[in-house]
């Protein structure tokens, strides 16, 4: 598959996922969150085994890398969507997607760590420009730090774990195909939070017996589209691009999740808020590419220069 093919699939993949902010903001109105997460997670670790059993995929193989399927469940699914669920009850979804737009970076970091890539001046640059903007961003419009608190932090938590667990994906993409992969850490994962569930929410399945068709719908959409097809393909993306490479798309979820939460939530989006976002995105851009932006810079220049020479009224 092209590259171009793999980039076209990624940015409907982060469609999927920012219209999922705003999709998990809903359900957890209706449905406690850790409950609400188990049963969604489950949904799409069926789904990714139905698909793969309809593509005649073979399900088992024997040597299978249990170690990373575990660390990648406890940490991609169990930790990742019990942090995000909980924090998302405690914050506004404009700033989780603010903050979810953080993972690339975090995920170019520790693909540095493993030695997955190298630390380079640009990409520190970029991992500046990224905080600077998480900064003006979360602290807009709240009159101390200490208003932001356990929301946010739990947010953040989320993704610092989900990036950990994109770079032990990579490395078990290597020993079994993606989406088998996917779909066991999917159930493994959903099965831990089911148990977690009925320790910290007791009672949590009883709200699945009032809630309407329209949130059923909400649910079903949000683990079929955004977590089982949209996991399926972006960890298949990591084997053929990197960890790295692939993260600079998540950016893109962050845009569709303001888009979202601003047209379904009624949520607003200040100007700082804008220019935060956009400081992430350049810091992305700037921190996980290959491009060599001093080249680039010197060339735009140069055309300027070029272009007011010859425009200059003489």
């Amino acid at each position: 598959m092209g590259n171009t093919k793999v980039y076209s699939i990624l940015v409907m993949i982060m469609l999927a996922w920012g219209l999922n902010v705003t999709a998990l903001k809903t359900l957890v109105d209706y449905l406690n969150p850790i409950t609400m997460s188990a049963v969604r997670i489950f949904i799409a670790g069926t789904t990714v085994l139905i698909i793969l059993a309809l593509l005649k995929k073979t399900l088992f193989q024997r040597d299978f890398p249990w170690k990373y399927i575990v660390i990648i469940s406890l940490l991609g699914v169990v930790c990742h969507h019990l942090f995000l669920a909980v924090g998302i009850q405690r914050t506004s979804a404009v700033k989780t997607s603010i903050i979810l737009g953080f993972g690339p970076l975090l995920t170019a970091l520790l693909s540095m760590a493993f030695k997955l890539s190298q630390l380079t001046y640009q990409k520190f640059s970029g991992f500046v420009l990224g905080t600077v903007g998480v900064i003006l961003t979360v602290l807009n419009g709240a009159e101390k730090v200490g208003e932001l608190q356990l929301g946010d932090f739990y947010i953040f938590l989320s993704i610092l774990l989900q990036a950990f667990s994109f770079i032990f994906i990579s490395k078990a993409s290597k020993l079994i195909n993606p989406m088998i992969l996917t779909g066991y850490i999917l159930i493994i994962g959903s099965i831990i939070l089911f148990a977690i569930s009925l320790i910290i929410e007791p009672g949590g399945f009883k709200d699945f017996q009032t809630i309407n068709s329209n949130v059923i719908l909400v649910l079903f959409a949000s683990a079929i589209f955004a977590t089982a097809i949209g996991h399926m393909l972006y960890n298949t993306s990591i084997k053929l691009i990197g960890a790295a490479e692939a993260a600079i798309f998540v950016n893109f979820s962050t845009i569709f999740a303001l888009i979202g939460a601003y047209f379904l939530l009624n949520e607003p989006i200040t100007l700082l808020q804008m220019v935060g976002c956009l400081l992430i995105m350049i810091g992305v851009v700037v921190g996980t590419s290959g491009l060599k932006f001093r080249y680039i810079l010197q060339s735009v220049f140069s055309r300027m220069k070029s272009w007011v020479g010859t425009n200059t009224i003489k």
